[in-house]
């Protein structure tokens, strides 16, 4: 690891941004700074590879060197009721950034940034709560920039070169995009709260009105509600019913099934 330093075009609004070759992980790095070496939040943390990136449910992020890994550490005051608020309006206001830049990455539920049905990145929140409040949270966004993806994963590079046959945005830009966004989302979030983001969310869900499968029944993709659930219309023998799925116990499958629908299942099985 290299001594830290200040990078003084890619911060937002003077926020400090600490550069490493290399961490564990940018998301613990941002923690050890704020509760070892009292740095305030809010601040940022960048890397060119993670030894242990951290994915959703203690999953490990490949995080070789090319990729974008970033972490923006902030203060907070929200009740833990709005914990999934804080992924919705990173996740919305990320695509919506990407998208502006003809970048037509999509949601796919609950955290993930997927580029022609292909995992780009995900963005994982960890939190500090006290009397039933977030209190500070370190947000960590990976993508794949031009390291080789782990299987069923895309590059921006290897996008651009295929699709477009350019070089993709420069990683400080696309870097500066991210921090950008994490912060707007926030401060819209706080000024309009989470209904007009949802809106936003689910403009850019990948698998919005698209067919699924339950079980042995099929279905269609409503909507993510602000809570963070996933509503999917189901019909079985002539009826329909509306069911309501909870992120921490179902995914979505990537690919379509030979039948030509998505596939939800438990996790775990």
């Amino acid at each position: 690891m290299r001594k830290e330093e200040y990078w003084q075009n890619i911060g937002e609004n003077g926020i400090k941004v600490y550069l490493y070759d290399s961490l564990d992980s940018t998301n613990n790095q941002a923690w050890r700074l704020r509760q070892e070496e009292n740095k305030e939040f809010p601040l940022v943390v960048m890397a060119k590879r993670q030894l242990a990136g951290k994915g959703q449910r203690g999953k490990r992020w490949e995080s070789r060197e090319g990729g974008l890994y970033l972490s923006v550490g902030l203060n907070l005051n929200l009740p833990v009721t709005a914990l999934s608020h804080l992924t919705i309006f990173s996740a919305a206001t990320i695509v919506e950034t990407f998208n502006q830049q003809n970048i037509p990455v999509r949601i796919k539920w609950l955290n993930d940034l997927v580029l022609e049905e292909k995992k780009l990145g995900g963005i994982l929140w960890e939190t500090k709560t006290e009397n039933k409040l977030i209190t500070a949270a370190v947000v960590g966004v990976g993508l794949n920039y031009e390291n080789t993806p782990p299987p069923g994963g895309i590059s921006l590079q290897s996008y651009f070169y295929h699709t477009i046959a350019k070089e993709p945005p420069p990683l400080q830009f696309l870097a500066r995009q991210v921090i950008y966004s994490l912060i707007k989302g926030y401060n819209d979030y706080l000024n309009s709260g989470i209904e007009s983001i949802i809106n936003t969310y689910n403009k850019f869900l990948f698998h919005l009105d698209k067919e699924v499968k339950l079980g042995d029944n099929r279905g269609r993709i409503l909507e993510v509600d602000k809570g963070g659930d996933l509503l999917v219309k189901m019909e079985a023998k002539n009826a329909q019913t509306v069911v309501r799925l909870s992120p921490e116990k179902y995914q979505l499958s990537y690919q379509k099934e030979a039948e030509g629908v998505y596939r939800i299942s438990r996790r775990g099985k």
